[in-house]
This record gives structure tokens, sequence and C-alpha cells, in this order.
């Protein structure tokens, strides 16, 4: 009888140890399939011909000028890209999505239009007296400063 007890207790253990296993599986493919959705998401925010029209403005046309010169145009350009890079920091901070595959992919143009447009951020927290205005597209500009791979 103490025989079938302990076969029963240690299939009773490796049972509990396979849906373990399976659970923690489960989780880890939940948590992907989360990050692919999330990904989508940013894909479709910032790839769209419209995003990646305004980036080249700001990053070639924007950095020549003093904000004072934007044009009303430009100025749209340059908040849209703010909102763009604004939410995708949203869904980081949020863990929707790791930082490393945003900042690694779009690092350089994160950094490089924080640079040029922290003046109209800057601008638009005065005159709205809100200090978190685009703050999440602030944040995730330093998040990408730690993923920047200079050349050599």
């Amino acid at each position: 009888m103490e025989n079938f007890l302990n076969i029963a207790n240690i299939i009773a253990l490796l049972t509990l140890a396979i849906a373990l296993i399976f659970a923690i599986y489960q989780i880890i493919e939940m948590k992907r399939a989360t990050y692919a959705t999330s990904f989508d998401i940013i894909m479709n925010i910032l790839q769209t011909k419209e995003r990646r029209e305004e980036r080249r403005i700001v990053m070639e046309v924007l950095k020549e000028k003093e904000i004072k010169n934007w044009t009303p145009e430009e100025r749209i350009a340059a908040e849209n890209v703010c909102q763009s890079y604004d939410t995708a920091g949203i869904m980081i901070k949020n863990r929707m999505l790791p930082v490393d595959i945003i900042a690694d992919s779009w690092g350089n143009s994160i950094r490089t239009t924080w640079k040029i447009l922290k003046p109209l951020v800057l601008e638009y927290r005065e005159k709205r007296n809100s200090l978190e205005f685009w703050d999440d597209f602030e944040w995730l500009a330093n998040k990408a400063g730690n993923f920047h791979k200079p050349m050599k």
C-alpha cells in the first residue's frame, strides 16, 4: 500500500510539473502574441507614407530652420512626428512592447527628431501649462539614447 501511495505521489508531482511547464510556455507565447500585435500597431503608426515623409521634413528641412520660421504645414508635420513617437512611448512604458524593438529600429530617427522638435514640445508645454505634453516622446528619446550604436 505504501509503494502505491509513493507511486501515486510521484505521478501527481510529474503531472503538476508538466502542467506547470505547459502553463509557462503558454504565458510566454501569449506575451509574444501581444508583442506581435503591438508591433503591428506601431508599424501602422510609424511606417505610413505620411509619417515617413513628415520625419523626412523634420530631419532634412526643419533641422535647418528656427522654429519661428516653420510654416503651418511644417508645424503640422512636426506635431504628427511628436504624436506618433509619443504613442510609441506610451505603449512601451505600459509594457505592451519592449523598448529595444523600437529603439533599435527607429533609434536614430527618435533621437534626431527629438533634438529638432524639443523646442516645439517646450513651447506647447508652456502654452498649455502642461509638463506631460508629449512627455512619452521625450522618455522614448532618452531610452533610445541607450541603444545608440555609433560607427567606429
